[in-house]
């Protein structure tokens, strides 16, 4: 149930592990209302210009783009990747900042990715399912 910022309320039926995006200017609160206990998480970008990419490095490594994943979703403010059960790590960089949340127990954890981060891995190697939100 989305309930809008006049109370006005209408069903909205959301498949578990899909990713819907709204654009700025939209207040409104949901309500669970499904026999089955659902989780959502939200990533909400502050600011309305874009993020920005970091420089890319010559002979540096290659830049994250879903490496092993499925690409969600992608627009101009966001590329979301899931990826479903371990995969290998590979070492890269993170052109732009992102989130990177980890479903695989009974506590989700997200961290924030700085642009120009150099790392390997976010999380899939340990199991479960690893979404990474690319912010532009």
């Amino acid at each position: 149930m989305i309930i809008s910022s006049d109370g006005a309320r209408r069903p909205v039926s959301t498949k578990a592990w899909d990713i819907p995006f709204q654009r700025k200017d939209v207040t409104h609160i949901e309500e669970g209302t499904s026999d089955a206990t659902r989780r959502a998480i939200f990533v909400e970008m502050k600011q309305q210009q874009a993020y920005g990419r970091a420089e890319l490095v010559a002979d540096g490594p290659i830049g994250y783009s879903g490496i092993g994943a499925t690409q969600k979703l992608e627009n101009d403010r966001v590329t979301v990747w899931e990826s479903v059960g371990p995969t290998k790590a590979t070492f890269h960089t993170h052109y732009y900042a992102a989130v990177a949340v980890t479903i695989g127990g009974p506590t989700p954890r997200a961290e924030w990715i700085p642009k120009g981060t150099v790392h390997t891995g976010e999380g899939a190697a340990r199991g479960g399912r690893v979404y990474v939100f690319e912010i532009h």
